[in-house]
């Protein structure tokens, strides 16, 4: 499938749930103007490759869902992405089973608010590097990480969750997730804030001298790891 575009002020669900589509050429959509590409492929559970390197993405504010579920993308290219002033990136790469890496280092996120689900189910992905991102807006990172179970090693040192409340079931089931390094939980002591936060990280050992029942305590917790990590 080939397509075309001018001007276009919102991709909202463009290609939402195409099943059937195998292969897209969208090399010459004008997406200079749009602010919202949530949901954009949504669903394009047969979509193996991607391109989306010339995408001009500096006045998208919503990118919520874009690549979710699309569970037969072995490659995609977002390292050219402008998320200067994108509020919410919640299940953006949720689904891609088969991605076995997500660049994302060049992404700002200081105006994210929701970056809940955003790679639930990334099995494959071994290695996330979110050195780039702060979360000084963020209210949400329900199921961030949920489910990343080839996920060994995180370093949060330059995400700031300080005024996080929402963390529930951030890194569930990352059955391989050996270290987390510097997770500030204090602020998400609101009922079930902290719930599941680490259930069936069954490989996370060594965690400093904070033990998991206090994460769920109304005072909240620092988690820092020892120098085992990373």
């Amino acid at each position: 499938m080939v397509a075309f575009g001018g001007a276009i002020r919102s991709a909202e669900k463009m290609f939402f749930e195409c099943t059937s589509l195998k292969t897209l050429d969208i090399i010459n959509l004008g997406m200079g103007y749009c602010r919202d590409t949530s949901d954009m492929f949504s669903n394009c559970r047969l979509l193996s490759i991607l391109d989306v390197g010339n995408f001009d993405t500096s006045l998208v504010e919503n990118m919520a869902g874009m690549f979710n579920g699309c569970s037969s993308l072995i490659t995609l290219d977002v390292s050219s992405f402008n998320t200067d002033i994108v509020n919410d990136m919640s299940m953006m790469f949720a689904g891609c089973a088969l991605l076995s890496s997500i660049d994302t280092t060049v992404f700002n996120t200081a105006a994210v608010l929701d970056f809940s689900y955003m790679f639930w189910g990334c099995e494959n992905v071994a290695s996330i590097d979110i050195s780039s991102f702060n979360a000084f807006n963020a209210i949400y990172t329900k199921q961030m990480f949920s489910q990343c179970s080839s996920l060994t090693h995180l370093d949060l040192s330059s995400f700031i969750t300080d005024g996080v409340h929402d963390m529930k079931a951030m890194f569930y089931k990352a059955t391989n997730l050996i270290c987390i390094t510097n997770l500030n939980t204090t602020a998400a002591n609101n009922p079930g804030g902290r719930d599941s936060l680490f259930t069936d990280c069954i490989a996370l050992v060594n965690p400093d001298i904070t033990a998991v029942s206090d994460l769920t305590d109304a005072g909240g917790a620092d988690w820092v790891n020892s120098n085992d990590c990373m």
